[in-house]
């Protein structure tokens, strides 16, 4: 491992999904995550621009993840950048 590699318990992939449904699956996966036990969690978002009206998940995920006052970060640039982030459980 290097000092640069981000280790994490899981990983959801968004890509693809309406606002409303990136909202029940972070439901669900934020809930399967206190049930793991898990500490550090990866969310995919992708930077919207293959979006016919331009990236609405990133946005939306980031206003989740601020409403549940989780802590996270984008993703280092090797494990997504911007269309990740990184969440500290």
């Amino acid at each position: 491992m290097n000092k640069y590699e981000q280790i994490v318990d899981a990983e959801l992939d968004l890509h693809g999904c309406t606002a409303d449904e990136a909202h029940m699956g972070l439901d669900e996966f934020f809930e399967e995550a206190l049930e793991e036990g898990w500490q550090r969690v990866r969310i995919i978002v992708g930077k919207g621009v293959h979006s016919e009206h331009g990236p609405v998940l990133p946005f939306k995920v980031q206003a989740y993840l601020r409403e549940h006052e989780l802590d996270w970060k984008p993703a280092k640039l090797q494990d997504g950048g911007e269309g990740a982030y990184e969440v500290s459980l």
